[in-house]
């Protein structure tokens, strides 16, 4: 999972170090913004790992305040990018304020839609909805694919667990995802759950307390 982004990052900078090639300009830019979101992807695993042993150990530090959801969701979505893929947010703008830890919420959305866009369907739409009450918002991040068995569905928290189907065959990942996303969301005093069936694909519901001034 490391080697890709290194691998990217490796070959395009090798490329702008040549003496022996004329490199124009476009070429110059599209390396480098290469080179940024691979860098940025593997910041982002690399934070991943770190999390891992205060997850285990209950001693994760979270800054919970009062945050705009769509503020934070939007963010995520402009790390994430696919050209075969749509993401879709649904989230209105004027959404109350939730309380939650800001980094740490981008983070969960961030691997959230990051294995969504890398399990869905080929040129299909990561959909993400939200409802609320007086006491809380619930979120959920819809992708299209088959059907997946409840029994496999109570397993994905697991650390190192991947569903084996032909798409996870053919995609690199740690099944680390949603192990760190459900300690994450519990340290921010949330809950998690996951959902499959023949409409929606794959769906994630994450719940967060509506900040009460």
């Amino acid at each position: 999972e490391f080697r890709t982004p290194l691998t990217s990052i490796q070959g395009y900078t090798s490329r702008l170090l040549r003496q022996d090639i004329q490199i124009d300009e476009e070429t110059k830019q599209k390396s480098l913004r290469t080179i940024k979101k691979q860098s940025e992807r593997l910041s982002r695993m690399v934070e991943d790992l770190l999390v891992i042993p205060d997850i285990e150990g209950a001693r994760i530090r979270t800054n919970i305040e009062p945050i705009w959801l769509n503020k934070i969701i939007n963010s995520a979505v402009s790390l994430v990018k696919s050209d075969t893929k749509t993401i879709l947010n649904n989230v209105p703008e004027d959404y109350p304020l939730i309380m939650a830890d800001k980094d740490r919420l981008e983070q969960v959305f961030v691997n959230l839609l990051e294995n969504a866009v890398k399990y869905s369907n080929e040129n299909s739409e990561i959909i993400i909805d939200s409802i609320f009450d007086a006491n809380f918002v619930k979120i959920y991040i819809k992708n299209s694919c088959d059907m997946i068995r409840q029994d496999k569905l109570e397993t994905l928290f697991e650390k190192f667990t991947r569903i084996d189907d032909k798409t996870t065959r053919t995609t690199r990942g740690t099944g680390l995802g949603l192990f760190i996303v459900k300690g994450l969301v519990e340290a921010m005093e949330g809950e998690i759950k996951l959902y499959s069936n023949k409409e929606e694909g794959f769906v994630v519901e994450i719940q967060l307390p509506v900040f009460k001034p």
